[in-house]
């Protein structure tokens, strides 16, 4: 079974290219804190986040809302 870190290494390298380096320093640092809390944390609480960055990242104002 892989890692927690090599899971977020992945995760870092899929989602680099959406991201700022900040932003997803930011992330990480959220993941890691979890992981933490959380001594059974795996991949997939790494999958939600990929899923919620990659809605968060997806979704732009619908102009007919505004």
């Amino acid at each position: 079974m892989k890692s927690m870190y090599d899971s977020l290494f992945e995760l870092d390298k899929e989602l680099n290219s959406f991201y700022t380096e900040t932003q997803w320093n930011v992330v990480k640092d959220a993941v890691r804190i979890k992981m933490v809390e959380e001594e059974d944390a795996n991949v997939e609480l790494l999958d939600s986040y990929k899923t919620k960055l990659k809605i968060r990242h997806s979704s732009t104002p619908d102009p007919e809302n505004q």
